[in-house]
This record gives C-alpha cells, structure tokens and sequence, in this order.
C-alpha cells in the first residue's frame, strides 16, 4: 500500500484513491470536488508526490504519457487493495459507504416518479440523472449503525438558473442505494421563493422544508406531521398500515375545498439492527399544489 495510506482501512483508501484517479483524468469532475476525509485535497498530493518518487518522474512533469503512469499505478494499488477478482464487491462497499463516485451510479426511477411526470419524463430524467452524476452538493447515509437513522440513502441536489429568475430551480433527488443502483425514490424542483433554502444546513434540511411549502398531512405510528426522518414499524404490522394520509383541511380545520392528491413518499428498509422494517425520509406532498406550480413555471 502507499504509505500515505497506510492508516486508511482498505475501503476508506480505496475511495481516496478512486476520487484521486478521477481528479486526475478530469479535474472538471464534480467528483474531483468531493472530498470524504479530513484534508482529502492535501492526501491526493501527498499520494502523487509519492507515486512520483517512486517512479522518477518530476512533479512538474504533468506529460499525457507522464499522467497514464500515474493513473496505471493508482488503478494498480486499488488493485492491490481489493483484489483482481473483486472489483464489483469493492465498488458495492464504496456504495455501502458512501463513498462511491455519484456518475458510476445506475440511475432508476421508480414508476410513480415516471408516472407522475408523464410525458416531460424523459426530459425530468435527463435532469435527475445530471443531478446526480454532476451534483453541486451530496448528503450519503452509510450503513445502519443505531437504530432510528435512515442507511444506504443518498441525496443530490444541482442548481439549474434561467434567464427568468421565478423560473431557476433546485433539483432535489433522494435515492436508495443497492450496490451500483440507484433507484430514485423522490425528485422535487424546489423554487426558492417558495422554499426555504436558507436555513437548509443540510440536504435532508431542504426535503423537510420542501415538504413544509407543499405539505400533506400524514398520521405515522400515531403521530401528526408531514415529515418523519425515520420510523420503525412493529414486525406485527403489515407494511404500510401505520402511516395514513389524512384529508387536507383549510385554517380553520374543515375539509378543503377542492380535489386534492396526495402523496407519500418513503424509503422502506429491513433493518438488520432491530430485525423490523425501518421506514426513512417520510414525505407527504400534495401533489395537486406542487403541480400547479410546475405549470405555472413553465417547466
């Protein structure tokens, strides 16, 4: 192993090294941009700067011929770290982790996401697919380590202006890791005057404040709200039958006028901590509101 990895365990370095190949080819990456570890951007060099010794070659020399030596011997440490028959199963730890690079993603919408958008499908999934390949921001959940937190769950988000201000957008996607899969489970275009982005700290921040602008109420393990980080459901339930959409009401608590759909959307987990199912990122949106606003846009 390279000694400036030596204190990495063997998926964490292989990461760093997979991230410092990409960087290498193409700086324009986004993921030449993501940075997982404490002074990831210093380690690269530091890394480099030793492939270079060892191979005589000077740190000014930036040759094409020059960098394939140096990505040879990057692919060939990641070699050595996983091992020549496991490539697969290192690439599926760096999902686990969260650590792989996004464009390395098989992207896959789940039906209502394609049913929903009808026929602007195939433009939406052009633009869910950038957002993950070429996020601006990413937010990954590892595996499960305690219960009551969300695991192999990634969230993506990439800006999109126009020259008409109301209509620029934020692409807001959240995805179920399995391996080199990402099924896409929710994708939102978050307006900012109608979304609070400014005191989203986090991306799991701007789902809830997305649900807050287009919210619909939902009644889960007995408690009301329209957004629910996580959620155990007892084994002696059947899916499903403790998160109920509750019908919209004006201020003043009576039924709203109108017809209204409404939708939840959640990622649905067993979870092999408490042996139960774990139901994540519970969002309820009224869609009837939300799409209204896409037409208004000009989407």
């Amino acid at each position: 192993m390279i000694t400036t990895l030596s204190r990495f365990d063997k998926v964490t370095a292989a990461g760093i090294l997979a991230r410092a190949a990409v960087a290498l080819d193409d700086d324009a990456n986004p993921v030449a941009h993501q940075f997982r570890v404490p002074s990831e951007l210093e380690l690269r060099t530091a890394i480099l700067e030793e492939i270079r010794a060892k191979l005589g070659i000077a740190v000014t020399d930036c040759t094409r011929e020059s960098l394939e030596r140096l990505e040879d011997v990057l692919d060939d440490e990641m070699e050595a770290l996983v091992g020549p028959t496991d490539t697969q199963k290192a690439l599926a730890n760096l999902s686990a982790q969260g650590d792989l690079p996004s464009d390395l993603f098989e992207v896959v919408a789940i039906p209502n996401i394609i049913q929903f958008y009808g026929k602007r499908f195939d433009q939406e999934e052009k633009i869910i697919r950038e957002t993950v390949s070429k996020a601006d921001q990413e937010q990954h959940f590892g595996p499960p380590v305690a219960i009551g937190e969300p695991f192999l769950i990634s969230l993506f988000t990439k800006h999109y202006p126009n020259k008409f201000p109301l209509r620029s957008f934020t692409m807001l996607v959240a995805g179920q890791r399995t391996g080199l899969v990402l099924t896409v489970q929710q994708a939102w275009r978050v307006y900012a005057d109608l979304v609070d982005t400014v005191s989203a700290k986090t991306l799991v921040d701007l789902l809830r404040n997305f649900s807050n602008a287009f919210k619909a109420e939902l009644l889960v393990n007995g408690k009301k709200g329209n957004f629910f980080l996580s959620e155990n459901i007892r084994d002696d339930h059947p899916s499903g039958t403790e998160i109920t959409i509750l019908h919209p009401t004006d201020k003043h608590g009576n039924p709203a006028k109108g017809t209204h759909t409404q939708t939840v959307s959640c990622f649905e987990q067993k979870d092999p901590i408490s042996r139960g199912t774990r139901v994540s990122l519970i969002v309820g949106v009224n869609l009837t509101k939300y799409k209204a606003v896409l037409e208004e846009r000009a989407w």
